[in-house]
């Protein structure tokens, strides 16, 4: 008990706000990247609501409250993006199938993004309280022990951590003869000891489920990418690729089919019985913000993805040769 006492003296939980029981590259994903995305929605939820997201070129005969309505109605009804090279096709349909239909979401995807790159995190923190190792307190052990400088520090330190470890391995041992004796055949045996099935008894829990919190976080930031794709539409996968030969051609930075700053917009206002159609031009102020925002965020997946690989197949090749 006077060591448990002196160790939490000396523990660096007090001095740390974020537990360090997993990989750097992990906590790119779970801390860095949620925090990100959670600053660039308050950033476009902010200039939505506080700022003019959307101002449209109306007839000179609109009133004031006309041009407000106008602009209020384009914005939440969608507008389309035709090149200003391009005539206007006729046909509704044409126009509808040019919807931007993303750029009143964009706070939500972000929010969805950091729920997603977080998710994993307390996949892990729920599960690995289940092994009977107190994981948090042997890392604030073994970093504190790498800081503190006198010798008694650091060997009351290292006798926390053997205690502990060689406690968790004694104790998984009795439990894995008893478990094989009173209940499991030969057969189920097999598949306890595979490498897909976790179980405590065998001492294997800890790997299994840190292999699957790993695994979430390959798929998410390889998915990601692909779910924007899917959301914002016009190959976004890509997009990086394109921001890349522009500078390295020396471009001009003109506008594009990702994130068209000038939109076209179709509505009808009924007076005294009659319909007036009119079609007016906008400029999608917001789009200014959407466009740097997932820039970053395309060269952040693509650095999050190849880091994930990477780390993923360390950390596997450090499991099978141990």
């Amino acid at each position: 008990m006077e060591l448990v006492r002196q160790l939490a003296g000396l523990s660096v939980s007090n001095l740390r706000q974020f537990r360090d029981d997993d990989s750097y590259v992990d906590r790119l994903s779970h801390r860095y990247t949620t925090t990100i995305c959670v600053v660039f929605a308050i950033l476009v939820t902010t200039k939505q609501y506080a700022g003019d997201p959307i101002d449209c070129w109306v007839p000179a005969q609109f009133k004031p409250s006309y041009e407000a309505y106008t602009d209020s109605y384009c914005w939440i009804a969608n507008t389309y993006y035709i090149p200003i090279d391009q005539e206007l096709p006729d046909e509704e349909s044409s126009r509808r199938s040019k919807d931007i239909l993303y750029y009143q979401w964009v706070p939500f995807i972000l929010l969805f993004q950091a729920f997603l790159f977080y998710f994993p995190r307390v996949v892990w923190r729920t599960l690995n309280v289940r092994s009977g190792l107190d994981l948090v307190n042997l890392v604030d052990a073994a970093i504190k022990y790498e800081q503190v400088e006198q010798y008694e520090s650091r060997d009351r330190i290292m006798s926390y951590l053997i205690v502990n470890i060689e406690r968790y391995i004694s104790a998984r041992a009795q439990l894995t003869r008893h478990h094989i004796q009173k209940r499991f055949s030969c057969i189920r045996r097999f598949f306890q000891l595979c490498f897909f099935c976790s179980n405590r008894h065998y001492g294997n829990y800890l790997v299994i489920v840190y292999f699957l919190v790993k695994l979430m976080w390959l798929v998410n930031a390889l998915a990601q990418l692909f779910l924007l794709n899917a959301f914002l539409g016009n190959e976004y996968y890509l997009f990086g690729f394109e921001v890349i030969e522009k500078l390295f051609k020396n471009q001009r930075w003109t506008e594009n089919r990702h994130f068209p700053k000038v939109t076209y917009c179709d509505f009808k206002i009924r007076e005294i019985g009659i319909n007036h159609f009119y079609t007016v031009q906008c400029v999608l102020r917001i789009n200014l913000f959407n466009e740097v925002i997932f820039i970053i965020q395309w060269f952040w997946l693509i650095s999050i993805s190849v880091a994930t690989i990477y780390d993923f197949l360390v950390w596997l090749y450090h499991c099978t040769v141990s």
